[in-house]
């Protein structure tokens, strides 16, 4: 994988940069917690000297599914910032996609994840809408193309985004906080069934003029429409 952001980082500076985002001040044993007496072995783990548990930097995370070293791992993450597309990061550095699509992929899901678990409720004043990710028909390979024309899945207007994966997503105006999460489709069930969950009653929200967010003002403080097109 061809370095780009971290060319210039020593290995040392790039794994202290871990350390301290995984540790804090102090290296700690992720299974008791100890932090006095932390032997560190040839493989670049570390065995705790009271309960002997080995660990790496990335244990007990879901880096620790993945096979980069810290180098690669921040060199993918500088370039996830910059929201390209995982074909075209794979390009810019020399990279097999497989490897780079299943990065980005475990790092969605553990973003969700801590979404999940960290966001509430969001208050205030909010703004939904919903977004689409995936190759277009267009961009698809040609065996693809035909693949969809036989079974009959090639639509147009909005219902050609069904070839594409969906994300509703919830920004709070205040504290600037974002809640992402995939859903199935785009209907006003689905959507309206996600705003529920995250958001709440003595809201102010505001959402495009999909018809699936009709109906947000009986159950929320208020529900004003913005128009793309004005």
């Amino acid at each position: 994988m061809k370095q780009v952001f971290t060319s210039g980082l020593s290995d040392a500076r790039i794994r202290s940069t871990f350390r301290a985002a995984r540790f804090g001040s102090r290296t700690r044993c992720p299974e008791c917690g100890y932090t006095r007496k932390l032997w560190k072995l040839s493989d670049d783990r570390w065995r705790c000297g009271r309960c002997r548990h080995r660990f790496s930097l990335t244990s007990g995370t879901w880096l620790a599914q993945v096979r980069l070293d810290p180098a690669q791992i921040l060199e993918l993450l500088y370039w996830f910032e910059l929201e390209l597309t995982d074909h075209g990061i794979a390009q810019r550095l020399e990279a097999p996609y497989h490897r780079v699509h299943r990065f980005f992929l475990l790092l969605r899901e553990a973003i969700h994840a801590y979404e999940e678990q960290s966001i509430r409720r969001l208050g205030g004043e909010v703004e939904v809408d919903e977004s689409y990710f995936g190759p277009r028909f267009r961009n698809r390979r040609k065996a693809t193309r035909q693949k969809l024309r036989k079974e009959g899945r090639v639509k147009r207007g909005r219902a050609a985004n069904l070839l594409q994966k969906v994300v509703m997503g919830i920004y709070e105006r205040a504290d600037g906080i974002v809640y992402v999460e995939p859903v199935p489709d785009t209907g006003g069930e689905t959507l309206q069934g996600v705003i529920r969950q995250k958001v709440s009653i003595e809201t102010t929200i505001y959402s495009d003029t999909l018809s699936s967010y009709n109906g947000l003002d009986q159950t929320f403080a208020d529900h004003q429409v913005l128009s793309h097109h004005t």
